[in-house]
């Protein structure tokens, strides 16, 4: 069976003979609204890309959460 050996961020060329197993599908969620007793600060880094909300204006101001999910690909297993 085939097993995954590393996770490759989208837009990554696979390897000779690559196959897709899994997927890891990342969800970052922003309150609707700013809540001006609460500063973001964290910066989320996800699938090859780094996001810091802006320190001006209400940017930081708003509730996130990231979210991740990993599944497994339907018939994309083989033996050798």
């Amino acid at each position: 069976n085939a097993t995954v050996e590393y996770y490759v961020v989208p837009g990554t060329a696979l390897p000779a003979g690559g196959r897709i197993v899994d997927v890891r599908v990342y969800l970052r969620v922003r309150s609707e609204e700013p809540d001006f007793t609460f500063e973001d600060t964290r910066s989320y880094s996800y699938a090859g890309v780094n996001y810091t909300p802006g320190s001006t204006g209400d940017a930081n101001r708003y509730r996130r959460l990231l979210v991740s999910k990993t599944i497994q690909l339907r018939n994309t297993r083989y033996d050798e």
